[in-house]
């Protein structure tokens, strides 16, 4: 009714349910460990909602991986 979305968060310790609430997406994936599989998941699980746009955040930590992580993920996104 508000149009607030809900952040969808997944971390080693928790994760939230996967959840629309708004006509944005909102997540913050916050492991280390990212496999393309995974990846692919969660671009198929974002492009099946009805967001007109999607806020992905990864964790930005020492070892960098965070931006590797954006970049495969969009790569999964963009392919159809």
């Amino acid at each position: 009714r508000y149009k607030c979305a809900l952040c969808v968060a997944e971390s080693d310790e928790l994760a939230t349910p996967r959840v629309a609430t708004a006509d944005f997406g909102y997540l913050r994936l916050r492991r280390e460990d990212y496999t393309n599989r995974d990846l692919k998941a969660w671009s198929s699980w974002v492009k099946r909602q009805p967001w007109q746009d999607a806020f992905v955040y990864f964790k930005h930590e020492e070892t960098a991986a965070g931006p590797a992580c954006a970049a495969r993920f969009q790569q999964h996104v963009l392919a159809r």
